[in-house]
């Protein structure tokens, strides 16, 4: 990549948009498209697909940073009404598209030992949390948690994503199924090159993950971005026999409607390998059982990876990669990629079209 207009490749086509390209077709470069569609811009959403596959898709969907209070003051405003915000989501493509993808409202029991910390954090964000006693869950699974968060909920991220792809579609958003090669800023406009073709827009947001370091290279882009490899294994229990998500130190149990349940994750640090392994499929199936122990008589019916964008800092980098730059870039949320990515879409949208911010942004600056 760079700054400077010489060198960059040679492309067969050229196509002229107005406005925005969002390069990243996982849940928050979707949310960027629409939020900026609907303040009257013109959006190109690149997607690179499976060669290099959003971390959305293999997450879990909780609607809530696991272990909330011991994150960072500053994600408050991206995730404290993800609830709502996906709520509101789902009725629009209800609206719009006749889709209602899966919200599971059921609550999450918590094993911690830090208890005092939650709930002077819950008092803090008048946040419900109770003793785990208190859930009225039967089943053995309140007497091996300490709390009972009642107002969490998990969204089905692959029917999400595949909702969001239908209404970007609905409302015009063009999607090029491409590996972008080169983002070039110059004097009052942003050209990127996809495959063969070279697009020219105002604006660009580069919302693509970890795979975000690479679109980056050579410009004046210092925050450094790592990836952070998980794993997780599914299996198929009946309806409602996992009432609600579980959640300790060593791994969570996630329940679908259908009754899969999703069983995580593993963090590996510094490895982007997509490959699933033994090592990590073995540690999952422990945990689960730990939680679950008729777990440990069933195979699980699949088992993938993904990798997170991880930073350095314990925020997300969300804002022009420099002052005045027609570059802004939206990555590093690690493992609260779902949970923030309505509220990440809304704040972009407002930086690039020029809306005043509906909270504080200086904290996710790149160059804060």
């Amino acid at each position: 990549m760079s700054v400077q207009s010489d060198g960059f490749c040679q492309c067969l086509g050229i196509f002229s948009v107005r406005d925005v390209l969002v390069i990243g077709g996982g849940i928050i470069g979707r949310f960027i498209a629409l939020e900026c569609q609907a303040r009257g811009m013109t959006v190109t959403l690149i997607d690179a697909g499976q060669s290099r596959p959003s971390a959305s898709w293999a997450g879990g969907g909780i609607l809530s940073p696991l272990f909330p209070w011991r994150y960072h003051a500053s994600w408050r405003p991206l995730v404290s009404d993800s609830l709502d915000r996906y709520g509101q989501w789902r009725e629009v493509l209800r609206s719009e598209t006749g889709l209602f993808p899966e919200i599971n409202a059921c609550g999450m029991l918590v094993r911690e030992s830090e208890v005092e910390q939650a709930r002077r954090w819950a008092r803090d964000e008048r946040v419900k949390l109770l003793p785990a006693r208190e859930s009225g869950i039967s089943g053995g699974f309140s007497e091996k948690a300490e709390l009972w968060m009642p107002d969490i909920a998990a969204v089905r991220n692959s029917r999400w994503l595949s909702a969001l792809e239908v209404l970007c579609e609905h409302r015009g958003i063009r999607r090029v199924l491409s590996s972008v090669s080169d983002v070039v800023e110059s004097a009052g406009a942003v050209e990127v090159c996809a495959g063969e073709e070279r697009f020219r827009a105002g604006q660009a947001v580069v919302a693509a993950g970890y795979w975000s370091k690479a679109l980056l290279k050579g410009l004046p882009f210092t925050e450094e971005l790592m990836p952070v490899k998980g794993e997780m294994l599914l299996y198929q229990l009946e309806p409602g026999e996992i009432p609600a998500i579980l959640l300790a130190d060593s791994g969570y149990l996630i329940p679908r409607k259908d009754g899969l349940v999703l069983a995580g994750s593993t963090l590996n640090a510094g490895v982007q390998d997509m490959r699933p392994g033994a090592a990590a499929h073995q540690v999952l199936r422990e945990s689960a059982a730990d939680w679950y122990p008729p777990l440990a008589k069933l195979q699980p019916v699949a088992h993938w990876a993904g990798v997170r964008p991880g930073n350095r800092r314990p925020q997300p980098i969300i804002g022009p990669i420099h002052q005045g730059s027609r570059i802004c870039v939206a990555t590093g949320h690690f493992r609260n990629g779902l949970v923030s990515a309505p509220a990440t879409g809304q704040l972009v949208a407002e930086m690039v079209s020029g809306q005043p911010p509906f909270c504080e942004s200086q904290p996710y600056s790149p160059s804060s």
